[in-house]
């Protein structure tokens, strides 16, 4: 009698959806999440850098320019690096969807 009660719980328990759950179904989502934000980071960090980048040189411009420190450079190459700082804000704006 006992094996026969035993076997109708395990088989009541069955039915009644009582199945042990893969722990790794709900983790998938939350993987696929941090993985995007992740990315969103990277890309973040990417034009972060660019950004400090170009106003580093866009300092380093004005200070020739207003003659704090030697020119090391002629005109045009301190063209382009203006031209290289207002490029990168303008991207930055862009992607920050300003």
């Amino acid at each position: 009698m006992r094996m026969k009660e035993s076997l109708k719980d395990s088989e009541g328990s069955s039915l009644t959806g009582n199945l042990p759950v893969d722990p790794g179904c709900g983790s998938r989502s939350e993987v696929s999440r941090i993985r995007s934000e992740y990315e969103q980071l990277l890309e973040q960090n990417a034009s972060l850098k660019t950004l400090e980048e170009c106003i580093t040189a866009s300092v380093l411009y004005e200070i020739e320019r207003l003659g704090e420190a030697p020119v090391q450079e002629n005109a045009k190459n301190d063209q382009n690096v203006g031209n290289k700082a207002r490029q990168a804000v303008a991207k930055e704006a862009v992607h920050s969807g300003r």
